[in-house]
């Protein structure tokens, strides 16, 4: 399965790696579109990128 996730370290390499072989489908989903959420009248998304941390 391949995931959408930008990697900037060997560390986040090795975890991606690791991921792309063994997560489920669902978990997959949830990583590449991420998961919704109603707050305050918006719909919004847990979606981040590593970048973004």
């Amino acid at each position: 399965m391949r995931l959408n996730l930008a990697t900037k370290t060997k560390e986040q390499e090795l975890i991606k790696a690791y991921l792309e072989e063994n997560a489920s489908e669902i978990l997959s989903d949830k990583i590449n579109n991420g998961t919704p959420f109603k707050r305050t009248e918006k719909l919004l998304s847990t979606k981040r990128r590593w970048t973004d941390l």
